[in-house]
């Protein structure tokens, strides 16, 4: 990692059958990673891309069943997958990063493998161009989530809380998207153990949730540039 390499990966990659962790992070490497050898390396369990020049697709990976860390951000261009027929992974992961990525013929549904993950910790797709409705059901179907991050992107509709309560979610930030309707006033039940939460520059109305005060581990609260009005108690 950070050593400044270029060009396409060497093809011995592919001997290295028992590699469990795979940092080329920091570097100019560059090519499409479902034809590199990186694709055959079913023992990976943490591939880390970011800040390369990748074009980076996710059904290679569809058989990796002990992948758990996938993280292509800044730098790297998502391809398109729309075309190809459905698929359904064998990975659970817990880490998926993929903010600011280059969007090059390509939309959101290149991502709807998601739909298949029941176990992240962690998920960042900030800046990452997505849009449409937001993905209420991310929420709803990683009951693990700590970290969540969708900032500045395109989505819109109501946020919508989960019918579980998670007591391990400690950042949300959902700026700079369009999401509108009112803030869920059960917030602090759902998400007792919150220590930051960003809402800031959407398109929120009504008064703001009273709950937010009976959040005792809360550090940060960005509720700027909507539309509210009331207190916090």
């Amino acid at each position: 990692m950070s050593n400044e390499l270029e060009g396409t990966l060497p093809s011995y990659l592919v001997n290295l059958s028992s590699l469990r962790i795979l940092d080329l992070s920091n570097n100019r490497f560059r090519g499409n990673i479902a034809s590199s050898p990186i694709s055959n390396l079913k023992s990976t369990e943490y591939l880390l891309l970011q800040y390369n020049h990748f074009q980076v697709s996710f059904k290679p990976f569809a058989n990796h069943s002990s992948l758990k860390t996938f993280q292509a951000n800044d730098g790297n261009e998502l391809i398109d997958e729309v075309a190809s027929q459905p698929w359904t992974p064998k990975f659970q992961l817990e880490v998926f990063i993929l903010s600011n990525y280059i969007l090059k013929n390509s939309n959101a549904n290149s991502l709807n493998f998601l739909h298949h993950q029941f176990e992240l910790r962690y998920l960042d797709l900030s800046g990452a161009k997505c849009s449409g409705a937001f993905p209420n059901w991310l929420l709803e179907n990683n009951t693990r989530l700590e970290i969540v991050s969708s900032a500045n992107n395109l989505f819109f509709g109501p946020f919508r809380l989960p019918s579980h309560s998670n007591p391990n979610m400690s950042v949300i930030d959902i700026s700079q998207n369009k999401l509108q309707g009112q803030i869920p006033s059960n917030i602090s039940s759902i998400f007792p153990k919150s220590t930051d939460i960003n809402l800031s520059e959407n398109s929120f109305q009504g008064t703001i949730p009273v709950s937010f005060g009976e959040l005792k581990s809360l550090t940060s609260l960005d509720l700027s540039d909507n539309q509210l009005s009331g207190e916090l108690e």
